[in-house]
């Protein structure tokens, strides 16, 4: 189960939950059933077993969430380094200024040629959460460490160079539900508070993924969000129909800086948004721009428990 997240563009890896709900995907644990009346043939609970007599007689029963005594909180796999790049509207203007993205000229500057987006490279993430539901997770708390810019320009909102998230919650779905393939939907707990906030250089503040009703303008001119907000990130989360301890997440972007997927099956579009600003000039003066980041996280349960995303 885990959780990420953040963006200049800048997103997160993430977590999971499960519970009595015969809607999946669901999280929970499949164990033996000693009486073999269990309802399932296999040890991860997938194949129905048959009925004699009114009956089941399979070896394996499936346990909810709700039903799981062991303790549900995750936290990021310490023995696997988490390095993250945070695609950005950032530009290289002449003669080597980093600028947000559009304002080399109102400064008589120009754009370096080839000048695409910026990365914010972090060596780290590190993550906690708790799952609070059969779909659900909450009080997910993502920390980039050491991010940069250009590898040279320190990116952090913390006085020891970290971006921290505000807390998020999430909730799983499926990106296509043929295949079982399932992913989880991280937002801000208290909307409308943003992603994340941070400054590069001490200097550029990058806004993250608002998430409200009438902000995100990136996607609602281009008609793709009408109502503004659904500002979130969705992210693959894998193993599938499968008991394990570790989960593992995994964010791409794509050619325009967002994330992908851009939405669960037959749902709305859901697409992290930035803008930059500087101290000479007020956040309502930026633009909002696609978000997005590359990461791959993977999560462990504290108390060594086996779980399984069941889809």
């Amino acid at each position: 189960m885990l959780g990420l997240c953040l963006v200049a563009a800048f997103a997160m890896a993430a977590v999971v939950a499960t519970s009595a709900s015969a809607t999946l995907p669901e999280f929970g644990q499949c164990y033996p059933q000693a009486t073999h009346e269990g309802k399932y043939t296999q040890s991860n609970c997938v194949e129905k077993a048959a009925k004699v007599k009114g009956k089941y007689t399979g070896e394996f029963e499936w346990r909810t969430v709700a039903e799981i005594t062991a303790n549900k909180a995750f936290r990021e796999n310490e023995s696997v380094a988490h390095p993250g790049v945070l695609t950005a509207e950032y530009k290289l203007c002449s003669p080597g200024h980093m600028r947000r993205s559009g304002s080399c000229r109102s400064h008589g500057e120009t754009e370096e040629v080839g000048g695409g987006p910026l990365p914010v490279e972090c060596t780290n993430e590190y993550h906690r959460g708790e799952i609070s539901g059969s779909k659900e997770v909450a009080h997910v708390g993502i920390t980039f460490e050491k991010c940069a810019l250009l590898g040279q320009a320190p990116c952090a909102n913390t006085p020891n160079e970290q971006i921290q998230v505000n807390p998020l919650k999430g909730s799983l779905g499926y990106i296509k539900k043929s295949t079982k393939e399932v992913g989880i939907l991280l937002t801000p707990e208290k909307a409308p508070e943003p992603f994340a906030q941070f400054s590069c250089l001490g200097v550029i503040t990058s806004v993250v993924g608002e998430g409200n009703a009438t902000e995100g303008t990136a996607y609602k001119e281009n008609g793709e969000e009408n109502r503004g907000g659904n500002d979130g990130v969705i992210a693959p989360i894998t193993p599938v129909n499968e008991m394990v301890t570790d989960l593992v997440q995994t964010y791409t972007v794509n050619s325009k800086l967002e994330n992908v997927p851009r939405r669960f099956a037959f749902g709305p579009r859901e697409s992290l948004e930035s803008y930059e600003y500087s101290p000479f000039e007020s956040a309502e003066s930026s633009r909002w721009s696609p978000a997005g980041q590359a990461v791959i996280a993977e999560s462990h349960q504290e108390d060594g428990e086996q779980v399984e995303i069941k889809g």
